[in-house]
């Protein structure tokens, strides 16, 4: 019985690994690395600072815009509620 004492006592208070803060170098003006199964944001830098989307945004909008739309000469109809979000 004291030796499995011992060897969770040592286990615990000894051999814990500690968590770091990540100390990224980033050239961005602003980033967010976020966890894709949690969910949980790892790293930020300015993340809540408005900014243009990035040229992989453009990209990845007209991705979805393709896989989405059948017919791509179709007009598309924009109520005057999604509009209203969209900043001038």
């Amino acid at each position: 019985m004291f030796c499995k004492f011992c060897v969770i006592f040592f286990s615990v208070f000894f051999f814990s690994i500690h968590a770091q803060q990540l100390k990224l170098n980033i050239a961005a003006k602003s980033a967010i690395l976020i966890n894709a199964d949690t969910g949980m944001v790892l790293y930020e830098k300015n993340a809540h600072t408005p900014s243009y989307p990035a040229s992989i945004t453009k990209v990845a909008t007209a991705l979805y815009a393709l896989e989405q739309k059948q017919d791509l000469d179709a007009p598309i109809l924009a109520t005057q509620d999604s509009l209203s979000v969209v900043p001038a």
